[in-house]
């Protein structure tokens, strides 16, 4: 474990590691989706003598790797006692819920680890939301001893990775249907403009967003449960959202942070605003009266060549990542309020 730099979170645990044919232990991961294309944890694998290109974290590398648990790192995580009362993302170097980890890896580290350790609150974060889901959904599921599924762990909070519609669309519903005390969205690295459909429905009897809910049931006559399957509309507890940094950023539009925190307050759901990036870019038509006590607008000869035109901005933090520097309405980092649920 170590303290981290990410600013919603305290320390980093990664118990997950891979053994390569030649006896190296090295991070690994696949690349699923365009969040992934300038991953800092395949750069920082290069650096450390993992996998000896980024581009090589794929499924075919991944096959020719063991996945294992480090034994000190699991140690560590029940021992440490700077972790007290203190936020852990488990896994920043890879997804632990990868379809190369197997169930009974996840068995060891939730059984011996994430739920024996209360006084932690572990976050986990993945892209691959419906293998989460199944996982998730059999822990807590109904069995012969608890016929109603049993309560999930107050201090486990799970979430997905969204960089846009496409992903938002296919991971925020499995979320949905995973048993959890707390979910979280990190729309981060944000590429596009996206509605994280906080403010709709979503029927876990056929995983499908709804139009619309009448006292809390499925109101679209165009699925098979229309006739009253539960909707889900307040299933999500956080939202962290922020542009991509380093040398190779891709564009963040401010405007695509503005609509998540607009979204985020219209439904009452937490939001954290994590950085605006290195590659942070402002619309021509909102960049005098939006950056009140701003350190660095535009240049006042800055000649736009036409309406609603973005154009770059430069920060003092490399990362874009000091809220002074943030036009006011971005200058939100808020935490969620654990809420029991059973499902």
């Amino acid at each position: 474990m170590q303290r981290s730099p990410i600013q919603w979170t305290d320390f980093t645990a990664n118990p997950l590691k891979y053994r390569a044919a030649d006896g190296r232990v090295v991070w690994a991961c696949e690349k699923l989706s365009a969040g992934c294309k300038n991953c800092y944890a395949a750069d920082l694998s290069l650096r450390y003598g993992g996998v000896r290109r980024a581009g090589e974290w794929n499924a075919a590398t991944m096959a020719m790797l063991k996945p294992f648990l480090d034994e000190n790192e699991l140690h560590a995580m029940r021992t440490y006692k700077p972790a007290s009362g203190q936020r852990v993302f488990v896994g920043d170097m890879t997804d632990i819920f990868g379809d190369w980890v197997s169930d009974d890896l996840l068995n060891r580290l939730f059984s011996e680890t994430l739920e024996r350790r209360t006084d932690v609150t572990w976050q986990i974060l993945t892209k691959r939301a419906s293998r989460m889901c199944r996982y998730l959904s059999w822990r807590y599921g109904p069995d012969d001893e608890c016929p109603r599924g049993r309560i999930p762990a107050r201090h486990i909070h799970v979430g997905v990775s969204v960089e846009g519609q496409r992903e938002a669309d296919e991971r925020i519903g499995h979320l949905l249907m995973t048993p959890a005390a707390v979910r979280f969205i990190s729309a981060e690295p944000l590429l596009e403009a996206t509605d994280l459909h906080l403010g709709g429905g979503f029927c876990r009897a056929c995983g499908e967003w709804t139009k619309g809910t009448i006292d809390g049931h499925c109101f679209n006559p165009d699925l098979p449960c229309f006739a009253g399957e539960m909707a889900v509309a307040d299933g999500i507890d956080w939202v962290i959202v922020g542009g991509e940094s380093g040398h190779r950023a891709r564009a963040f539009d401010l405007e695509w942070g503005r609509a998540i925190v607009a979204q985020c307050k219209a439904a009452h759901v937490p939001v954290f605003v994590k950085q605006l990036g290195a590659n942070a870019v402002v619309r021509n038509d909102d960049r005098h009266e939006q950056w009140p006590g701003c350190t660095v607008p535009l240049d006042d000869d800055y000649e736009p060549r036409y309406q609603g035109e973005t154009a770059p901005l430069v920060f003092h933090h490399s990362h874009g990542a000091d809220p002074k520097e943030w036009p006011r309405g971005l200058r939100v980092r808020q935490f969620p309020t654990p809420i029991q649920r059973i499902a």
